[in-house]
C-alpha cells in the first residue's frame, strides 16, 4: 500500500510541475502602472485575438508590474486591447496591434482623478432594524463593448470599493 501511494505522489507531482513549467513558459507581457498609491487594486482588463478567436478577462495586480499572458490554448495572439484601472485614477488604455512585435515590458502612468467626498444616511424601512452591511462600490464601463470592439455581452466592471 505504500508503494502505490508513494507512486501516487510521485506522479501528482511531476503533473504540478509539469504545470507549473507550462505557465511559467507561457510568453506575457509585464505591464508596469506608475502612478497608482496602492497596486493591489490596480485591475486590468483585456481582450486578446487571434486565431483562437477572441478571449477576454480580467486580472488584478499585486505589485507594480502585472503579467498579461499573450497566448491563449498554446496559440499566440495577435492584438492585445486593456483598460487598466485603479480606484482615485484616470484610466488607461492599450492598444497593441501587433503583439509579436510589441515591447515584452508596457509602462502606463495613471493620473490621479480630483478627490470627492460623499455621504449620506442609510434609512431601513418598514421597520427593519438597523443593521450593519456591506456596501460595495462599482464602476460599469459603458464605452467598453466600442474599445474592445464586441456587439454584446456584460460591460467591463471594475471594483472601487
Amino acid at each position: 500500500m505504500k508503494a502505490v501511494a508513494k507512486a501516487l505522489a510521485v506522479i501528482v507531482l511531476a503533473i504540478a510541475s509539469g504545470e507549473a513549467a507550462c505557465q511559467e513558459s507561457a510568453p506575457t507581457l509585464r505591464l508596469h502602472v506608475d502612478g497608482a498609491a496602492d497596486a493591489s487594486v490596480i485591475q486590468v482588463e483585456y481582450m486578446l485575438a487571434g486565431p483562437f478567436g477572441g478571449y477576454r478577462t480580467q486580472v488584478r495586480g499585486s505589485a507594480k508590474q502585472i503579467h498579461i499572458p499573450i497566448a491563449v490554448r498554446g496559440q499566440p495572439a495577435q492584438s492585445l486591447k486593456a483598460i487598466v484601472f485603479s480606484p482615485g485614477y484616470h484610466t488607461a488604455r492599450i492598444v497593441i496591434e501587433d503583439v509579436a512585435a510589441a515591447p515584452t515590458d508596457l509602462h502606463v502612468t495613471l493620473d490621479p482623478l480630483p478627490v470627492r467626498r460623499l455621504s449620506g444616511t442609510v434609512e431601513f424601512v418598514g421597520g427593519a432594524k438597523p443593521r450593519s452591511f456591506i456596501l460595495d462600490i462599482d464602476v460599469h464601463v459603458g464605452s467598453s463593448h466600442a474599445f474592445f470592439g464586441i456587439m454584446d455581452g456584460p460591460l467591463t466592471k471594475f471594483d472601487v470599493a
